[in-house]
């Protein structure tokens, strides 16, 4: 080997090796907050920060050990600012549950944080998408050491979220928080660099909004969004919200109060998503500024040409079931929703539903012998609590699956059961108001969270 080879061989090494100082990590740190408008420099000098210990912790880990780069130093920042900003950290939220004396629990699992400098390895944070099948793909994405992917979900995260998370927004695809009911959050102008963000879950969290705040419009690659039993409520159900959110595929915001102006605010954001195919609006209240109660109509599903599944349980709703229900849609979920009029709309449509639960409304008239021709791959059918004429018609015994059809539950009123085609009649069907359906994974993996009113679920797309 000649001199040359030898020293290009040499310089080769020592880039690998190369070691970032003290003061070189520091400033890497302190450029991230130059010129951003969401994140303060100041607080990198407040000594009981997490901003500071995160950035001490950054610091210890990684100065001076070979091999490390600002890309290291971005993800392992950032990581500890999560840490430190919610590990045991009081907030409004506690304040308010548990007084002014008390510190909320440390985090339930937090298994690896702040040991070593193998942030891709510490609970809840992983560095490759689960969605990817290839594992080379995989495999290079670990080898990339960027994180891709905030799950800590149940466990026990408090203080506020921080926005230094935005740092990171050119990379991570999905943020789960759900069930943490201390998780806090109040400004939202971080969204504005989450330009890759796909998956974002808030159900159950202190996350808190006047309604839907107008940033969720800058996450434009947003697939599913989960702001159930949130603070993200008691204000406007904004349109520009969902503005150019157009992978939107999931949208869940049950048990939430919104204010609307009119019938048609309630629904119409949904209506310029066009690749929504499952809504979930369960124990929504619409109100006006009164706080009087508005009740929606359910005409606005017509445009919603991708819905699969929309459910609506125990929220108020004025009229009956539209006509021209969209062909795609084969899961509806409507107990409890004060509805009226008949089911012949269920035969003046293109679509074949395969669940639904119509019951505990006001619903009359009889019960139409078509539904069982027109939908005939239903595999649940719940009528019971309503004022209907008739029996449930001979037509709905074939498709039993005692008789080889796929009718696995069809419910109903007692007197309307002497047919023999019911599977259980009144409260015996277990669709009382104090039932909640229960979720189930439609598909297994990480990000894909969706829900039918049986424990196991087969929408069919």
């Amino acid at each position: 080997m000649n001199f040359i080879a030898s020293v290009f061989i040499l310089l080769g090494f020592v880039a690998q090796v190369r070691c970032l100082s003290r003061d070189q990590i520091n400033g890497i740190v302190v450029s991230y907050y130059s010129g951003n408008q969401y994140l303060d420099a100041g607080t990198l000098e407040i000594s009981e920060s997490y901003q500071a210990k995160a950035l001490e912790a950054t610091l210890d880990a990684l100065a001076d050990v070979g091999g490390k780069n600002s890309k290291h130093v971005e993800n392992y920042f950032v990581a500890a600012c999560i840490y430190f900003a919610t590990n045991g950290v009081s907030n409004l939220a506690t304040l308010a549950d548990l007084g002014g004396d008390a510190s909320p629990d440390n985090w339930t699992n937090e298994d690896g944080w702040m040991t070593g400098t193998d942030y891709c390895n510490w609970h809840g944070i992983k560095c490759h998408n689960e969605l990817i099948v290839d594992q080379n793909t995989r495999d290079e994405q670990e080898a990339d050491e960027r994180i891709i992917d905030i799950n800590l979900q149940n466990n026990m995260i408090s203080g506020q979220w921080p926005h230094e998370v935005g740092i990171l927004g050119d990379h991570i695809i999905n943020i789960d928080l759900r069930d943490n009911q201390y998780a806090e959050c109040l400004e939202y102008s971080w969204f504005s660099s989450m330009n890759k963000l796909q998956y974002f879950f808030i159900g159950g969290t202190a996350w808190e909004a006047d309604g839907i705040p107008a940033e969720l419009r800058f996450l434009t690659e947003l697939v599913q969004f989960d702001a159930s039993y949130s603070h993200w409520s008691e204000g406007p159900m904004r349109s520009s919200a969902f503005q150019g959110l157009n992978r939107l595929e999931y949208v869940k915001l049950d048990n939430n109060i919104y204010v609307v102006n009119t019938e048609q605010d309630a629904f119409e954001p949904f209506t310029r998503l066009p690749s929504l195919i499952r809504l979930y609006l369960e124990n929504v209240r619409f109100e006006d500024d009164s706080e009087d109660i508005i009740r929606p109509s359910l005409e606005f599903l017509t445009e919603c040409g991708n819905i699969i599944e929309a459910w609506f349980d125990r929220t108020p709703l004025s009229g009956g079931l539209p006509n021209n229900l969209p062909a795609s849609l084969k899961s509806l979920s409507l107990s409890y929703c004060g509805l009226s009029g008949n089911l012949t709309p269920l035969l003046n449509t293109a679509a074949s539903l395969n669940r639904a639960w119509l019951n505990h409304n006001d619903f009359s008239g009889p019960i139409p012998d078509g539904i069982a021709t027109k939908h005939n791959g239903l595999k649940y059918l719940y009528l019971e609590g309503n004022n209907f004429s008739s029996q449930v018609p001979q037509a709905f015994c074939s498709l039993l699956t005692t008789n080889g059809g796929t009718l696995v539950g069809m419910g109903a009123r007692e007197v309307e059961c002497d047919s023999g085609c019911c599977t259980c009649s009144d409260d015996v069907c277990g669709n009382t108001n104090d039932v909640i359906p229960t979720a189930a994974p439609t598909a297994e993996t990480t990000f894909v969270i969706c829900f039918s009113g049986s424990s196991t679920v087969e929408v069919e797309n």
